[in-house]
């Protein structure tokens, strides 16, 4: 894993994506789209697409971002095959929570829950 970081960050690989960091109220808008658009083009061009969310902190304003993941994955799913791996620590119920819904609202994409050391 990266270090920690002021900002959204990723990193990708083949068939490998990491989202760390957190939202920062000044650049979280371009983070986010910058992010989108190369995920988009990676899971394209990948049979398998496993996804680490290990965000430290994401506003409710991002949530619609996290949305846009999500159905990237859903309705590429045939061809990538998605992994999503939620990393959440234990006592944030609220990053839990939105990761069960989004593992509820979209059935093609395999969450797995992974609780965070702090």
């Amino acid at each position: 894993m990266r270090p920690k970081l002021d900002r959204l960050a990723w990193y990708f690989d083949i068939g490998y994506c990491e989202l760390t960091g957190k939202d920062h109220p000044d650049t979280f808008i371009d983070d986010w789209n910058r992010f989108l658009n190369e995920f988009e083009a990676k899971i394209k061009n990948n049979v398998s697409m496993s996804v680490d969310f290990i965000v430290d902190y994401y506003g409710s304003s991002s949530s619609r971002f996290v949305t846009v993941m999500f159905n990237l994955l859903s309705e590429n799913c045939r061809k990538c095959k998605p992994i999503v791996n939620w990393h959440y620590f234990e006592a944030d119920w609220t990053t839990q929570e939105n990761g069960e819904i989004w593992a509820e609202q979209n059935p093609r994409v395999k969450v797995n829950f992974v609780i965070r050391k702090e």
